[in-house]
């Protein structure tokens, strides 16, 4: 028996619902992308779970069969029924190499940054808004207004100087500190706002 992903259900292979079985059924990989040996890797991967979930093939086999460690088929498995962002699992795109199914969760404070030395600042920015939801909600907001088809580029650049300075007025009112994020960063979180702003 083992542990698995949704809260403290327990299984084994056979009692896995009917419809995770069918890996037919799974949202598809596409491996237009990848190198040869990437598609060898991922068609190896589908294999082992192909047998994993016929829930009849020993583990030993599978991994002697696909190449696939003993210990990763569960975890794979796992990886597979998380749920995607469009509402379905990530089903075969999940044994794609390098896929990451979930977004990076960063813990730790960030420490200011200083001249010549990296802050780290690595996953700072979402963790802001994570925290700061109403702060999140004023940046939709404001590049929603200003979302217009033919903007010049000198408007964007006058617009993300606006942004920036709003965000940081928001911060503020936030309660956030000076010696926090973004404030303990050279650029203020210019970089990430501008990055978020694009992807919105």
């Amino acid at each position: 028996m083992k542990q698995i992903a949704f809260g403290a259900l327990r299984f084994d292979r056979s009692s896995l619902p009917r419809d995770l079985t069918d890996i037919g059924q799974w949202p598809a990989a596409d491996d237009s992308a990848l190198s040869d040996e990437g598609r060898d890797l991922l068609k190896r991967r589908i294999r082992a779970m192909t047998l994993f979930l016929d829930g009849h093939t020993p583990l030993r086999q599978i991994s002697r069969e696909t190449g696939v460690g003993f210990n990763d088929l569960y975890r794979a498995f796992e990886r597979c029924i998380t749920q995607h962002e469009d509402g379905r699992i990530f089903g075969c795109r999940a044994l794609i190499p390098y896929q990451h199914t979930r977004s990076y969760d960063r813990r730790s404070p960030v420490k200011p940054s200083r001249e010549g030395v990296a802050s780290n600042a690595s996953g700072a920015f979402t963790q802001l808004l994570q925290r700061y939801p109403d702060i999140a909600r004023w940046i939709e907001r404001k590049v929603a207004e200003r979302s217009r088809k033919h903007a010049e580029i000198t408007e964007v650049h006058r617009h993300l100087w606006r942004l920036h300075g709003g965000f940081l007025a928001q911060c503020r009112q936030a309660g956030i500190q000076a010696h926090d994020y973004p404030f303990n960063q050279k650029y203020l979180a210019e970089r990430s706002l501008a990055s978020h702003a694009r992807a919105l």
